[in-house]
């Protein structure tokens, strides 16, 4: 891993690697620059498939996961099927919660962003290098490789999901198909080569209103990832030191390819259930890295799972 110069000086160069399109990018990209020296956001480019390409994908997930399976999960971009529409959830969620997303996002970020074919190749390393960031916050993306984390002093992931409970695909969706939308929120961690198994460093719930819904949610955790990465910044602005607690395994490790129409059936039937009515609260923020110690850190991490899992403390 690179060497932290800026840390301690009040000048800590932030680059951000995440995707151009959606508005709650542009709502953490345009955030971060209204408060810290943001110096690029880096768009990571998606892949395009050739229709040979796609047609050999199709066959390899009907080999793998059987021809019933690969149906279930067509039908749940079928809209007239699917019962919980994602895009335009999120898209109502966004309009209320972060109205001046991409307007911001034109003003203060666009002038910065750099679009980057693969953030993984050696081009791509060597053009994030060249703007020297002291710290990396990513927001979705590819799969970031050993290579690119090492190239940095230090890089930071923010998970939609509680890690470990959740880790993976969706994981907020998740929690509603599985009818527990009290396990929503966010996970800060250094970042990993393991999919969301970095060491943790902060937890994020959102509040949880009557009539919430995973759209709500999702954004909701979005706008405490904003503030939890600007804490953490403010803090090493300061020259504080910070902790970690290592993961253990995850009790949840979802896939992309194992969301199907089951699952927005489910949500949708939580939803007129309106199931969050049960699970109202407050916002919490739990940042472990501000402990003295490690194991200080990991008490009050399990705390959380123990809250969150059997509505206990471990001090109880």
């Amino acid at each position: 891993m690179a060497e932290l110069t800026a840390v301690g000086n009040r000048h800590v160069n932030v680059g951000i690697i995440t995707t151009e399109s959606e508005g709650y990018h542009q709502y953490l990209c345009a955030e971060i620059a209204k408060h810290h020296n943001l110096v690029a956001v880096f768009h990571p480019q998606r892949r395009t498939y050739s229709r040979v390409e796609s047609r050999k994908l199709r066959k390899k997930n009907i080999k793998n996961n059987g021809w019933v399976f690969h149906c279930l999960k067509k039908m749940a971009s079928i809209k007239k099927l699917q019962g919980w529409d994602e895009k335009k959830d999120v898209a109502q969620a966004e309009h209320d919660l972060m109205p001046q997303a991409r307007e911001d996002y034109q003003k203060l970020v666009a002038p910065i962003a750099v679009p980057i074919a693969d953030v993984n190749s050696p081009s791509g390393i060597a053009e994030i290098s060249k703007f020297r960031p002291d710290v990396l916050l990513c927001s979705g993306g590819p799969i970031y490789r050993r290579k690119l984390i090492e190239s940095c002093p230090l890089m930071l992931n923010f998970h939609t999901g509680i890690s470990p409970i959740y880790n993976g695909s969706r994981t907020i969706y998740w929690t509603f198909a599985n009818r527990q939308p009290y396990m929503t929120g966010g996970t800060l961690m250094q970042m990993s080569p393991i999919v969301d198994g970095g060491d943790i460093l902060g937890h994020f719930l959102p509040d949880i209103e009557p009539n919430d819904t995973p759209g709500r949610q999702f954004i909701k955790t979005i706008r405490g990832a904003v503030e939890m990465y600007s804490r953490f910044l403010q803090d090493l602005e300061r020259g504080a030191s910070f902790v970690s607690v290592p993961q253990g395994r995850p009790f949840h490790l979802q896939f992309e390819y194992e969301w199907t129409v089951y699952q927005t059936l489910a949500i949708n039937r939580a939803i007129k259930q309106n199931i969050c009515e049960k699970h109202v609260r407050d916002a919490i923020a739990k940042d472990y890295w501000k402990f003295d110690t490690r194991e200080t850190a990991v008490m009050e991490l399990k705390n959380t799972i123990l809250e969150l899992v059997y509505h206990v403390n471990s001090a109880q």
